[in-house]
């Protein structure tokens, strides 16, 4: 197991899960994985509005120039 379940929530890895029953015999292995892309802060999105503005107001001061 390389990811550590956290509360009601899985840590991004692979799980491999083993079950049993003990009456008929059978068992059952299978592995679960579980992918997460990150997800950024809103002061990422701030940060980029922000470089995104700048570079439109220099844009626009060279044109008038």
């Amino acid at each position: 197991m390389n990811g550590v379940p956290y509360g009601n929530y899985f840590n991004v890895g692979e799980y491999t899960i083993t079950s049993s029953n003990v009456i008929f015999g059978d068992s059952a292995t299978g592995t679960l994985s579980v992918l997460s892309e990150p997800i950024p802060e809103p002061s990422t999105y701030a940060a980029l509005t922000g470089v995104f503005i700048l570079g439109l107001v220099v844009l626009l001061r060279r044109r008038r120039a």
